[in-house]
């Protein structure tokens, strides 16, 4: 996982290119919406409201797994919004 959590002090994006699996515990992320915006041969488009914390990229890959034909994220615009829920 590329990420900037540590793992015995190392950061995981580190570990991530030297190719070295870490075995990451779930956390938990509140998810607010997920819109389906467009779907077009095997493209989705989503508008993902969420916790902080939460990766899009894994919650991405665990939808493919569900679906069972696998996914990935090719395009990716974080959006910050300021919001009371």
């Amino acid at each position: 996982m590329f990420s900037a959590l540590k793992h015995q002090g190392q950061p995981l994006y580190k570990l991530a290119r030297e190719g070295v699996e870490v075995e990451r515990k779930p956390r938990k992320v509140t998810l607010f919406s997920i819109i389906l915006l467009s779907f077009s041969n095997d493209e989705l488009e989503l508008d993902v409201s969420c916790s902080k914390g939460t990766y899009i990229r894994t919650l991405i890959e665990d939808v493919g797994k569900v679906l069972g034909c696998g996914a990935h994220v090719t395009l990716f615009w974080p959006l910050l919004y300021f919001a009371k829920w």
